[in-house]
């Protein structure tokens, strides 16, 4: 009994060891600098269009017979080209006591992410770990818009949204509401809505549709998470002291459950994920940490995965679009939206998001046994 306890401990301290050592080396590769602003930059095209219209791009991406009116998907030039400088709407800062937020009003997308409970050093607590960023160096978005039937213009990732104000700050307040608003020519009013909670790394995002035209509306949800590969600095393991985690993109269904999808199996569109699901959600994963797009239960969602690998640096997508339409008729209003959650692989906090399979995040390779 005593060998078997002098045993647990030391497996014990080695692991404490190694999550110290690889988290330190995860920092000085990750954050080299304490300089956190990052300014835009310009992906390809990849407006989920309507055929038949130039609602935001002067090319709509062609999809699969199989697709719904809309899908989006990244347009892929015939040579390498790299990312250039792109023009931006303003940022929209949001702070709440977990989360310092950016948000952009030229797509209305989730651009910034810092977790203010996460420091780049011990020795730097008010610099915080960055999760989701745009600039030169790094690509990590949320992105979501609308889409529906040819000749409307509904606004999606690339749209030029309108904000009340730029900055937000939770306070002494539960909830946080921040709104954007974009106006159809055609008479349809819409808001994006991002909704924060007080101790959470839960974000509400929706779509409130008021329908002042003459004729029904109709449209889809969809949204995705945009990346470039992060250096990861190599792999880890016992003799390089770094920790085993994974990064990459992961996806849950209730018929396939918990898969993971590496950057190369996302630039592979013939790798396809489940074209129609009831639930489910995708993820990117990086080490400690978790951006994840959850749709609403009880749906009818089509996973996809998409990449550009024909820029310098690749960018890869990962996300849904809700295949039931959302009908509203002339005078009425109506909301369409999701779920995302930016932030730790905490298991409380992934437990408490009430999403099937979304705590298998927590992987730290071989060692996710221990």
């Amino acid at each position: 009994m005593d060998i078997q306890r002098l045993i647990l401990f030391v497996a014990f301290g080695l692991v404490s060891m190694m999550l110290m050592q690889n988290w330190q080396t995860y920092q000085a590769e990750k954050y080299p600098s304490a300089a956190l602003e990052q300014t835009n930059a310009n992906g390809l095209s990849d407006v989920p269009g309507k055929p038949g219209t130039n609602a935001g791009s002067a090319s709509v991406p062609t999809m699969p017979a199989t697709s719904v009116e809309g899908v989006p998907d990244i347009a892929t030039p015939d040579t390498p080209v790299a990312r250039t400088a792109a023009s931006q709407g303003k940022l929209v800062d949001v702070k709440t006591d977990l989360l310092h937020i950016k948000i952009d009003t030229l797509g209305g997308s989730l651009s910034y992410a810092g977790l203010n409970n996460y420091p780049v050093k011990l020795d730097t607590p008010d610099i915080p770990v960055v999760l989701f960023q745009n600039n030169a160096e790094q690509r990590y978005l949320a992105e979501s818009g609308l889409t529906g039937t040819a000749g409307s213009e509904i606004p999606n990732h690339h749209s030029q949204y309108q904000a009340a104000q730029l900055n937000y700050d939770l306070g002494s307040d539960d909830t946080l509401e921040v709104p954007l608003s974009y106006a159809s020519p055609d008479g349809v009013e819409y808001q994006k809505i991002y909704t924060f909670s007080r101790d959470s790394y839960h974000i509400d995002v929706r779509y409130v549709v008021k329908n002042a035209s003459t004729t029904p509306w109709k449209g889809h949800f969809y949204a995705h998470l945009l990346r470039t590969e992060p250096d990861t600095g190599g792999p880890g393991g016992l003799l390089t002291g770094r920790m085993p985690s994974y990064t990459g993109g992961a996806y849950y269904t209730p018929e396939e459950l918990y898969n993971k999808i590496k950057f190369s199996e996302l630039g592979d569109k013939s790798d396809e994920l489940p074209t129609q699901g009831p639930s489910g959600w995708t993820a990117m994963l990086e080490h400690y940490f978790v951006g994840a797009w959850l749709p609403k239960p009880d749906g009818k969602y089509r996973f996809e995965n998409r990449s550009n690998a024909k820029l310098v640096t690749p960018e890869y997508k990962l996300g849904f679009l809700d295949l039931t339409a959302t009908s509203i008729a002339p005078g009425e209003s109506g909301e369409l939206g999701a779920a995302l959650y930016v932030g730790p692989k905490e298991r409380d906090r992934l437990d408490a998001q009430n999403i099937d399979g979304l705590k298998l995040t927590v992987d730290f390779g071989w060692l996710t046994v221990i």
